[in-house]
C-alpha cells in the first residue's frame, strides 16, 4: 500500500491574488449598489474634510455626528444607506469600523422616532392586471407590457430581475425564462439576495401570464439568447437593448395611469408587491408565497399582515 502524497497548493502571486479577490468582492453586490457606496464615501469623506474628522479609519462618536446632520436634509433610509457605505469601504480596506457603536446606535433610534413613515407604493393586484390586459391591443408595445406586466406579478420578480430576463438560453443577462411542458421557469444566477451565491429558480403554471409572454414573443421576433425586455419605438419598431429597470417603472406608471390609477401610488415594485398582496388575499399560505418570492426576512409579514388585518377586522362581531 502506498504512502499518501500530500503536496501543498501552490499559492497564486501576491499582485494576482488580491486582483482576483477585488473582482470576487466586486461582483458581490450588484453594480449600482458599489455606485450608491462610492457616492455616498464622497458625502461622508467631504463632511469629514469640512468638519476636522478622519475618513479612514473613521472615528464612530464622529460618524454619529455626521448621521445627525445627515437627518436634517435626508430620509432616514439614506443615512442608514450612509453607514452600511461607511462600513463596506472599512472592511474592503482592511479597517475595523464598530456600525453598532452606541453613539450611533443612539442617533439612529432617536432618529427613527421622529422619521415620517416609508413611503409604501400600491401593490398591482392581479384583478387589476387582469383588467389591463383587456384594454390592450396587439401592437408590439402593447403586447410587450401585457407580458411585462402579468409576468412581473405572476412571478413576484423584482424589477431588475424582469430587466435581466433573457429568452430561452442566457445570453448577457442574469436569468432565462423558457417555457416547459407544466409551464414556464425562470432561473435567476443573479438577484438582489443571492448575488451569484446559489441559483433561484420560480416555476410558473399555465395560465394569463405566459399567454401573453407567449403573444410578446412572436409580435417582438425575440430570439434565444438575447433580451426578452426591449424598447419598442412610437412607430413599432421592437429594439435590441433590453429595458433598464426604471423604464420598467415608467411603463407601469404609464399603463396604471390610462386605466384610471393614480399613477404616482404605482413604480416598478408594484408588480412584486402585488404577487405578495394577491396571494394574501387569495388566503395563500405564508411558506406558499415565500417559495415564489424569496423573501429571507420578516420583510414579507408588512405585505400580509395588513391583509390579515383587514380580513379579520372586528367591527361586525362586535355589531359596530
Amino acid at each position: 500500500m502506498s504512502d499518501l502524497v500530500t503536496t501543498k497548493p501552490a499559492g497564486l502571486p501576491q499582485a494576482e491574488r488580491r486582483e482576483r479577490m477585488a473582482q470576487q468582492a466586486r461582483a458581490s453586490k450588484a453594480e449600482r449598489t458599489w455606485r450608491a457606496y462610492g457616492n455616498d464615501w464622497l458625502i461622508w469623506e467631504a463632511w469629514a474634510a469640512a468638519n476636522g474628522a478622519t475618513a479612514m479609519p473613521a472615528d464612530p462618536e464622529r460618524v454619529a455626528e455626521f448621521l445627525s446632520d445627515m437627518t436634517a436634509s435626508r430620509k432616514l433610509s439614506t443615512v442608514r444607506r450612509y453607514l452600511a457605505s461607511i462600513s463596506v469601504s472599512h472592511s474592503l480596506k482592511g479597517h475595523l469600523f464598530d456600525r453598532k457603536h452606541p453613539s450611533i446606535k443612539t442617533i439612529l433610534r432617536g432618529a427613527a422616532r421622529g422619521a415620517a413613515p416609508p413611503r409604501r407604493v400600491r401593490p398591482l393586484l392581479s384583478k387589476q392586471v387582469r383588467a389591463l390586459l383587456r384594454d390592450l391591443g396587439d401592437s408590439p408595445a402593447e403586447r410587450r407590457d401585457a407580458a411585462l406586466l402579468s409576468l412581473g406579478v405572476a412571478s413576484g420578480c423584482r424589477r431588475s430581475e424582469l430587466a435581466g430576463l433573457d429568452w430561452a438560453r442566457r445570453g448577457t443577462g442574469s436569468g432565462v425564462i423558457e417555457i416547459t411542458d407544466d409551464g414556464a421557469t425562470i432561473t435567476l444566477f443573479v438577484s438582489k439576495t443571492s448575488h451569484g451565491e446559489e441559483v433561484e429558480c420560480i416555476y410558473l403554471q399555465p395560465g394569463i401570464a405566459l399567454k401573453a409572454l407567449k403573444h410578446w414573443l412572436a409580435a417582438g421576433g425575440i430570439a434565444e439568447g438575447t433580451p426578452l425586455f426591449r424598447a419598442v419605438s412610437k412607430g413599432g419598431r421592437v429594439g435590441a437593448a433590453r429595458l433598464t429597470d426604471g423604464s420598467i417603472a415608467r411603463i407601469v406608471k404609464t399603463r396604471c395611469a390610462a386605466a384610471g390609477l393614480e399613477p404616482r401610488e404605482f413604480a416598478g415594485h408594484s408588480l412584486r408587491a402585488g404577487m405578495v398582496t394577491s396571494a394574501a388575499e387569495h388566503g395563500i399560505a405564508e411558506w406558499r408565497i415565500r417559495l415564489t418570492s424569496r423573501h429571507k426576512s420578516d420583510v414579507l409579514r408588512q405585505y400580509i399582515r395588513p391583509v390579515e388585518k383587514r380580513q379579520h377586522a372586528l367591527t361586525h362581531d362586535i355589531g359596530l
